[in-house]
């Protein structure tokens, strides 16, 4: 795409992000929506794969403005990809006003869907991805509102599970994650006190959509982990999900399910979802079902966060910078940025300051983080899968080349001596 366009548009230069932004700021206003979309796919690949700060901070009204123009029309595609721009720029845009601004646009958006839906398992392809803006937004900037935007998209939960609509109601609940990790342990533990809270985790650890059943367990993890905190005794050992609440321990084996606690329901419903396979679902989900709900149980058996593998983010070999992730909120707001940016998530691990920043990386290591591949290039830009393929495949041919002239010159050698001899 951005070689076609470099061929048509003179201006559009394919090594320079500051142009490929503004041809894209150029076309978002255009009435043609085959243009609208082409602008925005080159946003999508610009933002992605560079981190050109400058270029979207002094535009970043335009480019909002435009995404906000695109919601309006309701087109899915177009507004799927309008949300990803919106939420890709939260890790770039440190102004009050864009997040003001594109919280109260989102939320008026996403209650107007609601309304029109209401046809059961109906929902816009895009509201989800909305949802989850919300909640990466909230994350990166909130520190005031948080129970406002966890209070909406927690009712918006649960009418998206109400109408069947599992996609949207697990993008909800991941939100609520997302805009969790700003809580203290004190509102952390406050929001598990909320009335109906437990009630309805019950509900969602129950519910027959799979994504929905994880994303509610994670949250709870998160909110169990700081509200354990706020107990006297946390330090010395680890305080139970009852305890905390405020329940007594019963013995689950000998009460029947409807009679048990809250705490004790949920417990029981994330002991039997770690072992037990679902007919409805595929063997491959399954197993990853089982996967993250045994991790999950770790939070509440143990009191520890069960660690995945350290992720090496370096494209040199020769010199790694290693990402670890101590929590769950860290592998949320991990796996919100891989969803966001794609292949370009090292990219930004590396250089991206809000990134580093949440995961207190430091400064970029800009020496040690560029590897021999971009060193030839010069350019200092993280090479495509299609550049890196053809790399390897010219190297290939290359060592074939030099075989085979390894091989003649050999057999020429071998012929010289033999008619040498023969003389």
């Amino acid at each position: 795409m951005m070689a076609k366009l470099a061929v048509e548009f003179e201006d559009f230069d394919i090594d320079d992000a500051e142009s490929q932004i503004s041809f894209a700021v150029e076309n978002l206003g255009n009435s043609n929506k085959a243009k609208v979309k082409q602008a925005l796919d080159v946003l999508l690949y610009c933002l992605r794969g560079n981190y050109s700060v400058d270029p979207v901070r002094d535009n970043w009204r335009t480019i909002s403005s435009a995404c906000y123009r695109v919601l309006k029309g309701q087109k899915d595609e177009l507004c799927e990809k309008s949300c990803y721009i919106l939420g890709i720029l939260c890790y770039y845009v440190e102004e009050e006003g864009f997040y003001t601004e594109l919280v109260e646009t989102l939320e008026n958006h996403l209650r107007e869907e609601q309304s029109h839906h209401k046809t059961v398992g109906k929902f816009d392809a895009w509201s989800h991805m909305g949802c989850i803006v919300i909640g990466i937004a909230c994350c990166i900037f909130d520190e005031d509102t948080i129970s406002e935007r966890i209070s909406f998209l927690w009712t918006t939960a649960i009418s998206a599970s109400n109408r069947h609509s599992g996609i949207k109601a697990a993008a909800c609940i991941n939100s609520v994650t997302l805009a969790a990790t700003g809580l203290n342990n004190r509102q952390a533990k406050k929001l598990l006190n909320q009335p109906k809270f437990l009630e309805q985790c019950v509900k969602f650890l129950s519910d027959e959509y799979a994504a929905v059943n994880t994303e509610c367990g994670i949250l709870l993890a998160v909110l169990l982990t700081k509200a354990r905190k706020t107990v006297a005794d946390a330090e010395d050992e680890v305080v139970s999900f009852e305890e905390v609440m405020g329940e007594e321990q019963v013995d689950v084996g000998e009460v029947d399910f409807d009679d048990l606690p809250r705490t004790s329901k949920i417990q029981k419903i994330l002991q039997i979802s770690a072992s037990q396979n679902e007919k409805s679902r595929s063997k491959a989900d399954n197993v990853e079902v089982k996967k993250t709900i045994r991790r999950i149980n770790t939070v509440f058996e143990e009191g520890e966060y069960d660690n995945i593998p350290d992720i090496n983010f370096s494209p040199n070999l020769k010199r790694c910078e290693m990402l670890k992730l101590r929590s769950w909120e860290d592998e949320c707001f991990y796996n919100c940025m891989k969803m966001f940016f794609k292949g370009g998530t090292q990219h930004h691990l590396r250089f991206n300051e809000i990134v580093r920043d949440f995961y207190s990386l430091g400064e970029p290591r800009i020496a040690d983080s560029i590897s021999d591949d971009e060193d030839e290039c010069g350019s200092g830009r993280p090479l495509t899968k299609q550049q890196m393929k053809e790399r390897k495949l010219e190297a290939h041919h290359d060592n074939k080349t030099n075989i085979k002239n390894d091989r003649k010159n050999q057999r020429g050698k071998k012929h010289d001596q033999m008619s040498y001899y023969d003389e």
